[in-house]
Protein backbone atom coordinates (compact mmCIF):
# COMPACT_ATOMS: atom_id res chain seq x y z
CA UNK A 1 0.00 0.00 0.00
CA UNK A 2 1.09 2.99 -0.84
CA UNK A 3 0.94 5.82 2.04
CA UNK A 4 1.58 9.46 2.50
CA UNK A 5 2.12 11.04 5.82
CA UNK A 6 0.49 7.89 7.21
CA UNK A 7 -2.19 8.07 5.27
CA UNK A 8 -3.72 4.87 3.51
CA UNK A 9 -4.22 6.49 -0.42
CA UNK A 10 -6.39 3.59 -1.45
CA UNK A 11 -8.92 3.65 2.27
CA UNK A 12 -8.86 7.24 1.32
CA UNK A 13 -10.16 6.92 -2.71
CA UNK A 14 -12.80 4.27 -1.41
CA UNK A 15 -14.21 6.40 1.34
CA UNK A 16 -14.62 9.65 -1.65
CA UNK A 17 -16.02 7.00 -4.05
CA UNK A 18 -18.95 6.03 -1.43
CA UNK A 19 -19.74 9.63 -0.23
CA UNK A 20 -19.68 11.10 -3.93
CA UNK A 21 -22.59 13.44 -2.63
CA UNK A 22 -20.30 15.33 -0.11
CA UNK A 23 -18.41 16.66 -3.13
CA UNK A 24 -22.09 19.04 -3.43
CA UNK A 25 -21.60 20.24 -0.55
CA UNK A 26 -17.77 20.88 -0.85
CA UNK A 27 -18.48 23.23 -3.85
CA UNK A 28 -21.71 24.71 -1.69
CA UNK A 29 -19.07 25.55 0.87
CA UNK A 30 -16.71 26.99 -1.31
CA UNK A 31 -18.84 28.89 -3.00
CA UNK A 32 -20.14 30.19 -0.38
CA UNK A 33 -16.74 31.09 1.19
CA UNK A 34 -15.70 32.86 -2.58
CA UNK A 35 -18.82 35.16 -2.03
CA UNK A 36 -17.80 36.30 2.00
CA UNK A 37 -14.52 36.29 0.79
CA UNK A 38 -16.03 38.87 -2.24
CA UNK A 39 -17.89 40.85 0.12
CA UNK A 40 -15.50 41.44 2.98
CA UNK A 41 -12.05 42.36 1.09
CA UNK A 42 -14.08 45.84 -0.64
CA UNK A 43 -15.55 46.42 2.84
CA UNK A 44 -11.98 46.01 4.80
CA UNK A 45 -10.60 48.37 2.08
CA UNK A 46 -13.48 51.00 2.44
CA UNK A 47 -13.37 51.19 6.27
CA UNK A 48 -9.52 51.34 6.17
CA UNK A 49 -10.00 54.14 3.83
CA UNK A 50 -12.55 55.98 5.81
CA UNK A 51 -10.01 55.25 8.99
CA UNK A 52 -7.41 56.98 7.09
CA UNK A 53 -9.72 60.05 6.03
CA UNK A 54 -10.78 60.30 10.12
CA UNK A 55 -7.34 60.33 10.99
CA UNK A 56 -6.27 63.01 8.24
CA UNK A 57 -9.43 65.30 10.00
CA UNK A 58 -8.28 64.37 13.40
CA UNK A 59 -4.70 65.53 12.77
CA UNK A 60 -6.07 68.29 11.19
CA UNK A 61 -8.78 69.79 13.94
CA UNK A 62 -5.68 68.79 16.54
CA UNK A 63 -3.00 71.26 14.81
CA UNK A 64 -5.60 73.92 14.49
CA UNK A 65 -7.10 73.50 18.03
CA UNK A 66 -3.25 73.77 19.72
CA UNK A 67 -2.49 77.08 17.63
CA UNK A 68 -5.70 78.66 18.52
CA UNK A 69 -4.92 77.77 21.80
CA UNK A 70 -1.84 79.15 21.61
CA UNK A 71 -3.25 82.30 20.17
CA UNK A 72 -5.14 82.83 22.97
CA UNK A 73 -2.26 82.25 25.32
CA UNK A 74 -0.44 84.73 23.61
CA UNK A 75 -3.33 87.56 22.98
CA UNK A 76 -3.70 87.06 27.00
CA UNK A 77 -0.02 87.84 27.26
CA UNK A 78 -0.27 91.22 25.52
CA UNK A 79 -3.39 92.17 27.50
CA UNK A 80 -1.70 91.15 30.77
CA UNK A 81 1.55 93.21 29.96
CA UNK A 82 -0.79 96.08 29.07
CA UNK A 83 -2.33 96.05 32.90
CA UNK A 84 0.64 94.98 34.41
CA UNK A 85 2.36 98.23 33.02
CA UNK A 86 -0.61 100.29 33.12
CA UNK A 87 0.75 103.27 35.43
CA UNK A 88 3.33 103.65 32.81
CA UNK A 89 2.97 105.93 29.53
CA UNK A 90 0.82 104.42 26.81
CA UNK A 91 3.71 104.39 24.21
CA UNK A 92 5.98 102.31 26.72
CA UNK A 93 3.36 99.79 26.68
CA UNK A 94 2.79 99.07 23.21
CA UNK A 95 3.92 95.97 21.50
CA UNK A 96 3.14 96.79 17.23
CA UNK A 97 5.49 93.83 16.64
CA UNK A 98 3.42 91.03 18.71
CA UNK A 99 0.03 92.74 18.02
CA UNK A 100 1.02 92.57 13.88
CA UNK A 101 2.10 88.97 14.52
CA UNK A 102 -1.76 87.92 16.32
CA UNK A 103 -3.56 89.37 13.65
CA UNK A 104 -1.57 88.13 10.73
CA UNK A 105 -2.03 84.08 12.70
CA UNK A 106 -5.48 85.28 13.24
CA UNK A 107 -5.64 86.02 9.35
CA UNK A 108 -4.10 82.71 8.29
CA UNK A 109 -6.26 80.61 10.62
CA UNK A 110 -9.26 82.35 9.81
CA UNK A 111 -8.58 81.20 6.02
CA UNK A 112 -7.99 77.76 7.31
CA UNK A 113 -10.55 76.82 9.76
CA UNK A 114 -14.10 76.41 9.64
CA UNK A 115 -15.12 75.17 12.75
CA UNK A 116 -17.33 77.37 14.43
CA UNK A 117 -16.26 76.90 18.36
CA UNK A 118 -12.66 77.66 17.28
CA UNK A 119 -13.66 80.63 15.18
CA UNK A 120 -15.71 82.18 18.32
CA UNK A 121 -12.33 81.67 20.35
CA UNK A 122 -10.33 83.62 17.57
CA UNK A 123 -13.49 86.24 17.37
CA UNK A 124 -12.43 86.62 21.27
CA UNK A 125 -8.72 86.76 20.82
CA UNK A 126 -9.06 89.33 17.72
CA UNK A 127 -11.56 92.08 19.52
CA UNK A 128 -9.15 91.62 22.55
CA UNK A 129 -5.89 92.14 20.61
CA UNK A 130 -7.50 95.19 18.46
CA UNK A 131 -8.81 96.46 21.84
CA UNK A 132 -5.57 96.54 23.81
CA UNK A 133 -4.22 97.93 19.99
CA UNK A 134 -6.54 100.67 19.72
CA UNK A 135 -6.07 101.87 23.60
CA UNK A 136 -2.36 101.83 23.23
CA UNK A 137 -2.17 102.92 19.55
CA UNK A 138 -4.76 105.75 19.47
CA UNK A 139 -3.80 108.94 18.46
CA UNK A 140 -5.23 110.56 21.47
CA UNK A 141 -3.59 110.98 24.75
CA UNK A 142 -0.33 109.19 24.47
CA UNK A 143 1.26 110.14 27.05
CA UNK A 144 -1.48 109.50 29.49
CA UNK A 145 -1.87 106.02 32.08
CA UNK A 146 -4.41 103.19 30.69
CA UNK A 147 -8.24 104.43 32.95
CA UNK A 148 -9.70 102.14 35.60
CA UNK A 149 -12.68 101.41 33.28
CA UNK A 150 -10.08 100.73 30.61
CA UNK A 151 -8.26 98.47 32.89
CA UNK A 152 -11.95 96.68 33.61
CA UNK A 153 -12.32 96.17 29.85
CA UNK A 154 -8.90 94.23 29.45
CA UNK A 155 -9.60 92.33 32.20
CA UNK A 156 -12.71 91.27 31.06
CA UNK A 157 -11.02 90.20 27.93
CA UNK A 158 -8.41 88.39 29.70
CA UNK A 159 -11.39 86.10 31.26
CA UNK A 160 -13.40 85.33 28.41
CA UNK A 161 -10.02 84.12 26.61
CA UNK A 162 -9.43 81.96 29.69
CA UNK A 163 -12.62 80.45 29.29
CA UNK A 164 -12.41 80.13 25.68
CA UNK A 165 -9.05 78.27 26.08
CA UNK A 166 -10.81 75.63 28.54
CA UNK A 167 -13.13 74.93 26.21
CA UNK A 168 -10.87 74.57 23.43
CA UNK A 169 -8.87 72.07 25.61
CA UNK A 170 -11.63 70.23 26.22
CA UNK A 171 -12.94 69.74 22.62
CA UNK A 172 -8.85 68.94 21.98
CA UNK A 173 -8.97 66.21 24.76
CA UNK A 174 -11.37 64.40 22.81
CA UNK A 175 -9.67 64.87 19.17
CA UNK A 176 -6.77 63.04 21.32
CA UNK A 177 -9.00 60.50 22.55
CA UNK A 178 -10.40 59.46 19.38
CA UNK A 179 -7.10 59.63 17.16
CA UNK A 180 -5.31 57.12 19.67
CA UNK A 181 -7.96 55.26 19.66
CA UNK A 182 -8.12 54.69 16.06
CA UNK A 183 -4.37 54.23 16.19
CA UNK A 184 -4.16 51.45 17.99
CA UNK A 185 -5.63 47.74 17.82
CA UNK A 186 -8.90 46.75 19.04
CA UNK A 187 -8.23 44.51 21.89
CA UNK A 188 -6.15 48.04 23.43
CA UNK A 189 -8.87 50.29 23.09
CA UNK A 190 -9.95 49.66 26.55
CA UNK A 191 -6.45 50.91 27.96
CA UNK A 192 -7.02 53.94 25.89
CA UNK A 193 -10.43 54.66 27.56
CA UNK A 194 -8.37 54.26 31.07
CA UNK A 195 -6.03 56.82 29.87
CA UNK A 196 -8.49 59.28 28.83
CA UNK A 197 -11.18 58.84 31.02
CA UNK A 198 -9.84 58.91 34.67
CA UNK A 199 -8.21 61.29 36.73
CA UNK A 200 -4.57 59.48 35.94
CA UNK A 201 -5.58 59.60 32.13
CA UNK A 202 -6.15 63.44 32.58
CA UNK A 203 -3.02 64.61 34.32
CA UNK A 204 -1.00 62.76 31.77
CA UNK A 205 -3.21 64.43 29.11
CA UNK A 206 -2.56 67.80 30.44
CA UNK A 207 1.00 67.39 30.54
CA UNK A 208 0.85 65.99 27.02
CA UNK A 209 -1.12 69.14 25.47
CA UNK A 210 1.58 70.95 27.13
CA UNK A 211 4.54 69.53 25.40
CA UNK A 212 3.03 69.41 22.26
CA UNK A 213 1.82 73.05 22.24
CA UNK A 214 5.26 74.02 23.31
CA UNK A 215 6.73 71.78 20.47
CA UNK A 216 4.21 73.90 18.15
CA UNK A 217 5.21 77.36 18.96
CA UNK A 218 8.97 76.64 18.46
CA UNK A 219 8.04 74.92 14.94
CA UNK A 220 5.94 78.76 14.34
CA UNK A 221 9.78 80.32 15.87
CA UNK A 222 7.32 82.41 17.83
CA UNK A 223 8.69 84.63 20.70
CA UNK A 224 6.63 85.43 23.76
CA UNK A 225 7.30 89.49 25.32
CA UNK A 226 8.49 89.57 28.88
CA UNK A 227 6.44 91.79 31.08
Amino acid sequence: MNKKYGVDMEELLAWMKANQDLSGWAQTAGALFALLIALLVPWMQHAAQNRRTRLMELESNIYLSQATMLLLRDAQILNERARQLADLPKHEINDPVLVTDLLERLRTLDAKDSSIPRQASQYIARAAVLRVNHYLDSGQAQSRELSPPVLKLLEDDCLHMENEFKKLNFLLQDFLYQQTKLQVAMWKRPLVWYGFKTKAGLKWLEASSAQQLQKLKEQQGIQRPRG
